[in-house]
């Protein structure tokens, strides 16, 4: 570790020593990082947003909307998905930088100017087609054995984990997203402490959270829904998709979906995918 760091930043095993954001401001002082989709690594003094949440669920619509207004915005799902954003993300990746230390070194450098992480969720099913969508994963029967082991096990969604994206902020800043209670009624919860504004969200509730954004965090803010297809085919297949009640009911036994939906909203989306009652009503009729 120490020979590749003296090769790729000309410095001394004993720097390497020091507090972990030492190591990363070596890293930004010597290196450019550029990817757009990511942001302006190399100014994380000056970042005050970071959007950190699943991929599909709003969030560049979130860092395309404070772009607008002005503002330098950091745009990241998991560490291996940002070491992989960028041609030279290894020299991340071997230092063990992820977004947790850029979060660590943005607070130590501002630590009495406010800092916004935003942290977004999407139900499992609509989640796991958007992916699919994107990704370009034939829509077919072999889609619709959705299983939690296809979510955690197979790529595209076992790189892109929630568990993931909370555990690297809180290593960052000591709040654990899954831990805390979410506003059902106004969409959006605000977890502060000292300087830092955790804002967990849903994605079927952005209007809610532009509300918010607007009220009291920037005026100037409009949300632009990002990436979003219309492809007629993935639409018909995400109407008629439904799953067996025994998966839906394993999915929503997960921390963050029991952070993030309620019992009443748990049974409408069962109620809504669940396979049985599809069959149900295709006796009853």
């Amino acid at each position: 570790m120490f020979d590749f760091l003296k090769r790729s930043l000309g410095i001394s095993p004993p720097t390497i020593e020091r507090r972990d954001t030492d190591c990363l401001r070596l890293l930004l002082r010597n290196n450019k990082f550029h990817n757009p989709d990511i942001g302006p690594l190399n100014n994380i003094a000056e970042i005050d947003y970071f959007v950190l949440g699943m991929p599909k669920c709003g969030t560049t619509a979130l860092q395309r909307g404070f772009e607008r207004a002005g503002h330098k915005v950091i745009h990241a799902h998991t560490n291996q998905s940002t070491f992989e954003a960028f041609p030279n993300g290894s020299l991340l990746k071997n230092t063990s930088c992820g977004m947790d230390k850029f979060l660590q070194l943005r607070c130590q450098e501002r630590s009495k100017d406010p800092v916004y992480i935003f942290f977004g969720y999407r139900e499992p099913v609509s989640w796991y087609l958007s992916m699919a969508q994107y990704f370009n994963i034939p829509l077919n029967d072999d889609l619709r054995a959705l299983t939690v082991d296809r979510i955690h096990c197979k790529y595209p969604w076992n790189h892109y984990l929630i568990s993931d994206i909370a555990d690297t902020i809180g290593k960052a800043v000591d709040i654990h997203a899954g831990r805390h209670t979410f506003d059902h009624k106004a969409g959006y919860s605000v977890i502060s402490a000292r300087n830092v504004n955790l804002v967990l969200f849903r994605f079927d509730r952005l209007n809610s959270l532009t509300n918010y954004i607007t009220r009291y965090v920037e005026k100037n803010f409009i949300l632009r829904y990002e990436r979003v297809s219309s492809n007629p085919r993935y639409l018909a297949y995400g109407q008629s998709f439904t799953v067996p009640r025994t998966i839906l009911e394993e999915l929503s036994a997960d921390e963050y979906f029991r952070t993030f939906y309620n019992d009443h909203e748990k049974a409408e989306l069962i109620d809504k995918y669940s396979s049985e009652r599809v069959l149900y009503r295709s006796r009853a009729t």
